[in-house]
């Protein structure tokens, strides 16, 4: 692998972050600040470990007390250890009017660390964007500054805004770091709405804060997530001999395993013994009252939690490891995402790191998928000279004193093709060959919709309905379009604000021709290749087998009591050859899949029919503009199009890399 300082900006650019989300006490016993510190620093660097190859992202909304705290140790750190860290700041409110707010206090400790907060986003250490709210926010709770302080209606909206920043932390992190004393006396959750209790809930139970219960975050959010609680005594309270003390707390319980191994190459073997023991069916089966499926239970919840960080790093391992091979891909990105004439109208730079994420997954995908097509390519040819090689063996023999002597060496032959076969099934699993490309490309699937409507400004997540059947699985994907991609509400507010209706009927033409076309196109011509190729290969198998028949029918009319050697191990070669071919038919999918990119290629073509009818004044008889009748197809098109897509990857799934031997 290249040596992480020999890789590009732009390389670093496209990788996949580990996302830590921050909450914790805004006042807390300032004694214990230095244990704190050092703390976070020790969780910051044993989550490294973790994933040596992926970077860091604090997600931290800059208050008062834990908040900064934990930036500061990220600040501190990222130079010395040589640790890839950045830290984004969703801020409740804008910047000015989140240092008057309630989040600093009017003591010179809260005087500070507002001016802290303030050289941190002015030096660009941190980069930061406000939370949208949904719903309709009153006036004063976002223009006028101080006057969130005063009113009832002010207050419950800036309580709510809290609770929305906390819980967008939350819902994008794999991991929440929470400074806290570990109170949740019912007395002080009244006292203290969208407090560290809560957003503790929400990480390991799923239960959204009580502020949030009416803004459908519960709705696609992936619980389970380890809760590393670092002690954290309040104000009040005097430094103790537990500060600092650091315990993972995940939805089964306390995670306590002192041996947990940190290598790499024995968690890739633990992966693929998991695998076998799932493929062989020897899974143990525990009496869910015994207090051993109760730590089972935690541990495959920390596996679980292992098993995303590996994913992920596997991602940034492969971007560096095959870097040379997709730099090309990523320079051009945006040009040929957009169209080379048309680059200079992306939203800005998140967009573009959007875009070249999704070309770079998409080209991994394709690396991948020709490695595993050669992995495959080879493993019917070991079986198949396998089956020769027993043919030759059983029926080229010698007769002397009457008995037959057979050549040993042709079933040595055999015998050692058929473990070439097992070594190439063993490495695929091993080197996770097959759930690396899928893996990939869905990650790239979900960033292509969730950049062309970025591009047209629809706010919808494309995690509400994308790969629900596959939660545990494929968290890693999920979480990671939530850490690439800021509040979908910014991409409205981005498009809303161009200056010509013009403009944005020109993005949504692009859109037009450059998604929808580009993509029916894809499919008709995949839907012709796929049904090709599948006839052609079921042609020559069955052709093949019809051979051996017709040897066969030969050898029984014209010498059945003395049939030639060579004419029967033709025709059982060949009946063998012909039912390779139609198992390796099978083994691709082609009809199925032909079938599947047709049913999407119809979906793209009533979209774009939709989106003619749609731009015509005269073709639609709602009262809605035709802009905004365009992004309504263009939305329902996007939602069919990740659905269709979980469609593809179940079919895909169905059919793991294995012997092809039932």
């Amino acid at each position: 692998m290249p040596n992480d300082n020999s890789l590009s900006a732009l390389c670093h650019q496209c990788r996949v972050p580990l996302v830590i989300g921050i909450v914790g006490h805004r006042r807390y016993s300032e004694s214990a600040e230095r244990h704190l510190l050092a703390a976070l620093k020790k969780v910051y660097r044993e989550i490294h470990e973790f994933c040596p190859q992926t970077p860091l992202l604090v997600l931290s909304s800059l208050a008062q007390g834990a908040d900064q705290l934990a930036v500061q140790a990220a600040l501190e750190i990222r130079s010395p250890a040589h640790l890839d860290i950045s830290v984004h700041a969703p801020l409740p409110f804008p910047e000015e009017q989140f240092a008057n707010s309630s989040s600093f206090d009017a003591s010179e400790r809260g005087r500070n660390a507002a001016k802290q907060m303030r050289e941190w986003l002015a030096r660009g250490d941190v980069e930061s964007f406000v939370v949208p709210v949904p719903g309709e926010a009153p006036r004063e709770s976002r223009e006028a500054g101080p006057a969130l302080d005063e009113g009832k209606q002010a207050s419950d909206f800036r309580h709510r805004c809290y609770a929305t920043t906390g819980a967008y932390i939350v819902r994008r992190c794999q991991i929440l770091i929470a400074l806290w004393d570990g109170n949740a006396d019912p007395e002080n959750r009244l006292s203290k709405p969208s407090g560290t209790w809560e957003f503790v809930r929400y990480q390991l139970q799923g239960i959204p804060p009580d502020l949030t219960q009416g803004d459908r975050l519960n709705m696609e959010d992936e619980i389970g997530g380890p809760v590393y609680i670092i002690h954290t005594p309040s104000e009040e309270c005097a430094l103790d001999s537990k500060s600092g003390d650091v315990r993972v707390e995940l939805p089964g319980g306390v995670w306590n395993d002192e041996e947990e191994d940190r290598c790499h190459t024995y968690r890739r073997a633990a992966r693929f013994l998991a695998h076998l023991r799932r493929a062989l069916g020897a899974t143990p089966h525990l009496n869910d009252s015994s207090p051993e499926y109760h730590q089972a239970i935690i541990r495959r919840q920390w596996t679980q939690f292992r098993a995303t960080c590996a994913a992920i790093n596997d991602f940034n391992c492969d971007i560096a490891t095959e870097w040379e091979k997709i730099e090309p891909t990523a320079t051009s990105a945006v040009a040929a995402f957009l169209g080379e004439d048309q680059a200079s109208l992306s939203p800005g730079p998140l967009f573009d790191r959007l875009v070249r994420i999704r070309a770079v997954t998409g080209k991994l995908s394709q690396i991948l998928q020709s490695r595993l097509d050669r992995c495959e390519m080879g493993l019917f040819a070991a079986i198949a000279l396998t089956a020769f090689f027993l043919h030759i063996y059983a029926h080229h023999f010698e007769i002397s004193s009457d008995q037959t002597l057979h050549d040993p060496r042709w079933l040595a032959a055999s015998l050692i093709t058929i473990v070439l076969a097992g070594l190439t099934v063993i490495w695929v699993w091993f080197l996770r060959l097959d759930e690396r490309r899928l893996d990939y490309r869905v990650l790239s699937e979900a960033l292509r919709v969730r950049c062309w409507w970025a591009f047209v400004g629809i706010d919808a997540s494309v995690i509400d309905t994308y790969l629900n059947q596959f939660r545990s699985e494929m968290a890693w994907a999920r979480k990671s379009v939530f850490a690439l991609s800021p509040p979908p509400k910014i991409w409205r507010t981005y498009f809303e604000k161009l200056p010509h209706d013009a403009d944005r009927a020109h993005r949504v033409a692009l859109a037009a021709q450059n998604w929808i076309q580009k993509q029916l196109a894809y499919f008709k011509k995949a839907v012709t290749s796929h049904h090709h190729t599948a006839v052609q290969l079921r042609r020559t198998g069955l052709g093949l087998a019809v051979a051996a028949w017709l040897m066969a029918l030969g050898i029984y009319l014209f010498s059945p009591r003395h049939p030639s050697h060579e004419i029967l191990i033709g025709s059982g070669v060949l009946l063998v050859a012909g039912g390779l071919l139609l198992a390796y038919c099978e083994r691709k999918l082609h009809e199925e899949l032909a079938n599947q990119f047709d049913r999407m290629a119809a979906v793209f073509a009533r979209a774009n029919k939709n989106l003619d009818q749609a731009r015509s004044p005269g073709g639609v008889s709602a009262p809605d503009s035709p802009l905004r009748r365009s992004l309504e197809v263009m939305e329902h098109v996007g939602r069919e199009a990740v659905i269709e897509h979980a469609q593809w990857l179940i079919l895909r799934r169905s059919r793991p890399f294995e012997l092809p031997i039932h």
